[in-house]
């Protein structure tokens, strides 16, 4: 269960740049280590955008449809928790993936196995995207959906890195400076709570070599399972 001041915002110097990185542009990846909070803000921004914009539209891709729930089922108690002035009205509910409010905004989330039935977005948002099948082809598929009338669609990939996929070719692409994309990276010592004897205990409580992937933001599988740093053939 949340917490009843899930809605108060007290963002580190790190998030409040991501969000400032995120309303800049209009494909975002973002290369995060695990518990960095950026799903959260990610959320608590889709309903700003929604308060603030009639008729703005959010999507949220996750690997399964459970993940995408527990996004929708956030922003619903953020709407809760908002003092009455801002709460604008909703829709009754007639299903757990979507909130729908009185000035024609929606959130909605889908499974990568069933699409988004070819509904337009302004927004895409792909939460822990490494770990979604197929990620390449459904990124492609989505693509035309972000709505290009008079707000600037977007769309924003962000995962800890897993495996050799689309996601980190991207990162790779941004390490080596060949990119057109905003690209942010976020290794666990940005964040302010985390030193170096938090790293080392990483190390004990799991594999090393994951650890790399999910606290570092620097490691990724080569296609032989052998680890080498993003910047490197």
């Amino acid at each position: 269960k949340y917490s009843p001041l899930l809605a108060d915002f007290y963002l580190y110097p790190f998030q409040e740049q991501v969000l400032k990185e995120v309303e800049k542009g209009e494909f975002i990846v973002i290369n995060t280590a695990r518990q960095m909070g950026i799903s959260t803000i990610l959320t608590g921004r889709a309903l700003w955008k929604m308060l603030f914009n009639d008729n703005y539209s959010v999507a949220f891709i996750n690997p399964n449809l459970v993940q995408g729930i527990k996004h929708i089922d956030m922003v619903k108690d953020f709407y809760n928790q908002l003092p009455r002035m801002f709460q604008i009205g909703c829709e009754k509910p007639t299903n757990k993936r979507s909130l729908v409010l009185t000035n024609g905004s929606s959130i909605s989330t889908f499974s990568p196995k069933t699409g988004s039935c070819s509904r337009a977005f302004d927004e895409i948002v792909f939460d822990q995207a490494s770990y979604i099948k197929d990620l390449e082809l459904i990124v492609g598929a989505a693509q035309p959906l972000i709505y290009s009338g008079k707000n600037k669609g977007k769309m924003i990939v962000t995962s800890c890195l897993y495996k050799e996929d689309w996601f980190t070719q991207m990162c790779r692409k941004a390490e080596k400076g060949d990119f057109d994309f905003t690209y942010i990276k976020l290794p666990y010592w940005v964040h302010p709570k985390r030193g170096r004897a938090w790293r080392s205990q990483q190390d004990v409580d799991g594999r090393p070599d994951y650890a790399k992937l999910e606290c570092d933001c620097s490691y990724v599988f080569t296609k032989e399972g052998v680890l080498v740093p993003l910047n490197d053939e």
